[in-house]
């Protein structure tokens, strides 16, 4: 929703409880940034029946922001992913948490953003970052209180936004009440939620090293407090048996349970019909409280493969589409999901679409299959990983990344819909990952806003993209936090300690990364491997230095915790992001790269950003029009067309010459100059925005009127040349791209 400082917009919001309808409408003036919004404020009815709270934000309830009120309102919504534990830290303890979230809405009204999407805050031991679920339908106590989730709800839709939550239900944390009491005996109506089997049923590896089936290891306790949390932790193999034991109590010799991921995260069993309305029943609970829909982790991996075949380790990416996602039963489970909750909602369902190919994804995302709304895949994120995944990079191919992004827009475009991101909490920071980070940061930075808010499909930013954050610079192994880094390392330190000792007795010892490798006697030398001490004088040692020097050299490229470093707000100590102790390292190059000057300055990252979010919501072509590739497969440039013809632009809701125009987008993804096609020269008059030198302009005027006069971008081209004649110093309407120069132009045409 767009309102002026002193301009009132009143939004309505239709609320159905049972056969009546209450429109409550109240205006507040926000103090931070003097705008109104819009805060509606739904009222139950006493006594509703369970089915009538179900069904209590039916389709055309809530209108929010710019996303708009028709059906498929999440089409023209723009996504901002919050991973909490790094975005604002509100209490000083070094840990992002709900009212750090709720101090920045006005910074996300200010980018433009409409559809928030939440990483976990659920209960969480926190194996994985809180992707490991003690309670879900409790709030964890780092982040804040289940009062204050409610609140940032509600002011989030006040400021006429939207919130979805991560749904994380493939597997649940090992300290969930339902794995206690499941591990603690056989006998537990709880132990058809999981996945259980004496031996070993195949060869299948975890995501995150090692085995994805392990043993509890003693017996558990499976006491709950009055709420039903667990009480109870892992009892000593020899303290006996407890309450709960009896025969069918498991022991460090019991029965093995899949994890497909950490130790900490047991699948759930899906085929069970109870685990079903457990998640259902969750589901429903968030909705009640006024979340907007789901982002699903990893929710292709739902359906298992119970006749348990080997993978083909040969190729992790493949195994995983093969393997693990798209299991017999996966369909059947989401359009049961849609009809029991999400048909009752007016809320989104997004796929984390792991494993899912542009052959596949019609399957989940077609309307008339009534599962998912549209899905993240993974192709371009795969597109760098070598056979042995993402610790194995490989550089990637730009035809490549061209024809996966023109594969999915083809696989979707009659029926389908489609996420367009290039980063999230999973990845490395885009601008180092696909980019150049160092001399033309802030042109390949902006030019990935271009592509990021020009492609069919609904468009995701990660948090600090939008100031151009890059990799960190982890130097050794203990600057990690990731499970899936520690796993790593303890995975290599074992493979190589498995193989025996060295010619003269020697064993790999030392400390890797937190994990204490043991030492037999004195060392007679040492090699330091960014915190990585082996003796040096065995064999093995010397092997696993050079193992573990590989690993991290893959870690400082394609390491999770390069998303994970705290938000760069300002220049100060702790970069705006805490006063006290983070819980990661923060970038140190916080003093150049932070929102505070970015704010400041109309040249910044942000306010590109800003721009185009502005101008894809101002054209419905941007939004649902036809996508050509245009390049004929050029090896620096990616160039395609945007337009939108009779029959899909009727009945379209569009502003300002919506549905009557083509749009060529051209992005230089190069550190070089490239000639522009010669149907592109000459045509400064169709330029609608670009990246460089004075290409900020709209034909004369700006998308938003408030930032008339800012339009003018920094003067990156003074005085070069190409070694073909002098350029000029502003000039727009240059036959040549600058290295990661991006143009967006438009031919207006009349129906």
């Amino acid at each position: 929703m767009r309102s002026c400082m002193f301009g009132l917009q009143i939004c309505r919001r239709k609320v159905r409880r049972i056969q009546v309808e209450i429109t409550i409408v109240s205006i507040r003036l926000d103090a931070s940034d003097g705008r109104v919004a819009n805060r509606i404020t739904p009222k139950k009815k006493e006594n509703n029946s369970a089915m009538d709270q179900q069904k209590h934000r039916t389709e055309g309830e809530r209108t929010g922001g710019s996303a708009g009120t028709s059906p498929e309102w999440w089409k023209q919504a723009v996504i901002y992913q919050i991973y909490p534990r790094s975005f604002m830290d509100s209490n000083g303890d070094g840990i992002g948490d709900l009212n750090g979230i709720r101090s920045k809405l006005g910074y996300l009204q200010r980018l433009g953003v409409d559809l928030l999407w939440l990483s976990p805050v659920y209960d969480s031991p926190n194996d994985d970052n809180g992707y490991d679920i003690r309670d879900y339908r409790a709030i964890h106590e780092e982040f804040g209180t289940m009062e204050e989730m409610e609140a940032l709800i509600e002011e989030v839709h006040a400021r006429g936004m939207r919130l979805v939550m991560d749904l994380v239900v493939n597997h649940t944390s090992d300290e969930h009440r339902w794995f206690r009491e499941a591990a603690a005996s056989r006998e537990s109506p709880s132990r058809e939620y999981y996945f259980w089997e004496r031996e070993k049923p195949n060869n299948w590896p975890s995501f995150f090293g090692g085995d994805a089936w392990s043993r509890v290891e003693g017996r558990v306790d499976a006491r709950v407090d009055s709420e039903g949390r667990s009480q109870g932790g892992r009892v000593d193999a020899d303290a006996g048996k407890g309450s709960n034991g009896g025969e069918g109590a498991n022991s460090e010799e019991g029965d093995y349970y899949l994890h497909l991921f950490s130790k900490k995260q047991p699948d759930l069993n899906w085929e069970n019909p109870n685990v079903r309305q457990e998640v259902y029943d969750i589901m429903r609970f968030w909705l009640d409280k006024g979340v907007d829909g789901f982002r699903m982790d990893v929710i292709p991996l739902i359906s298992k493969r119970t006749d348990w075949p080997d993978a083909d380790l040969r190729d992790f990416n493949r195994m995983v589409e093969e393997t693990y996602a798209n299991g017999p039963r996966v369909h059947e489970f989401l359009q049961e999901m849609r009809r029991e909750v999400l048909d009752h909602y007016d809320a989104v369902a997004i796929g984390e679409g792991i494993g899912v190919t542009h052959r596949t994804a019609p399957l989940y995302v077609n309307r008339s299959r009534k599962e998912l709304d549209f899905l993240f895949h993974f192709d371009h994120t795969f597109i760098d990983h070598g056979p042995g995944g993402r610790f194995d990079p490989v550089p990637y191919d730009l035809q490549e990344f061209k024809r996966v992004f023109f594969r999915w827009d083809r696989a979707l475009a009659e029926e389908g819909w489609n996420a367009i991101y290039l980063d999230n909490h999973d990845c490395a920071r885009l601008v180092s990952r696909f980019g150049n980070d160092g001399e033309h940061w802030r042109e390949s930075a902006t030019l990935f806003a271009m592509l990021l808010m020009t492609m069919r499909g609904t468009p995701a930013v990660y948090q600090g993209t939008e100031l151009g954050m890059t990799n960190a610079p982890f130097e050794r192994f203990e600057d990690f936090r990731d499970v899936e880094v520690m796993n790593a390392v303890e995975g290599v330190r074992k493979r190589i300690d498995s193989q025996g000792r060295g010619k003269d007795g020697g064993r790999v010892g030392g400390r890797v990364g937190g994990i204490d490798g043991g030492s037999d006697g004195e060392m007679d030398s040492e090699m330091d491997v960014a915190g990585v001490i082996t003796d040096a004088s065995a064999e093995n040692g010397k092997k696993l230095h050079r193992e573990l020097a590989s690993l991290l050299k893959a870690l400082q490229v394609a390491a999770r915790d390069h998303a994970r470093t705290p938000m760069q707000w300002s220049a100060s100590e702790g970069a705006g992001f805490t006063t006290g102790s983070p819980w990661i390292l923060i970038n140190p190059n916080k003093n150049r790269i932070h929102a505070e000057a970015q704010l400041e300055d109309p040249d910044s990252v942000f306010h590109f950003y800003r721009r185009m979010i502005g101008i894809r919501r101002e054209y419905a072509e941007l939004v649902t029009g036809s996508m050509e590739w245009m390049d004929g497969g050029h090896t620096q440039l990616f160039w395609y067309r945007r337009s939108q013809d009779r029959s899909t632009c009727r009945g379209t809701d569009r502003s300002v010459g919506g549905g009557g125009n083509v749009f060529d987008v051209v992005l230089n993804m190069s550190d070089e100059e490239v000639l522009l096609p010669e149907s592109l020269r000459n045509r400064d008059d169709e330029l609608l925005i670009g990246n460089v030198a004075g290409l900020g302009s709209v034909r004369g005027r700006r998308v938003d009127e408030r930032d008339r006069g800012d339009v003018g971008l920094r003067d990156d081209r003074k005085g070069q040349s190409d070694g073909r004649g002098q350029r000029g110093a502003t000039s727009t309407n240059s036959d040549w791209l600058q290295p990661w120069e991006a143009r967006l132009f438009v031919t207006s045409e009349s129906f």
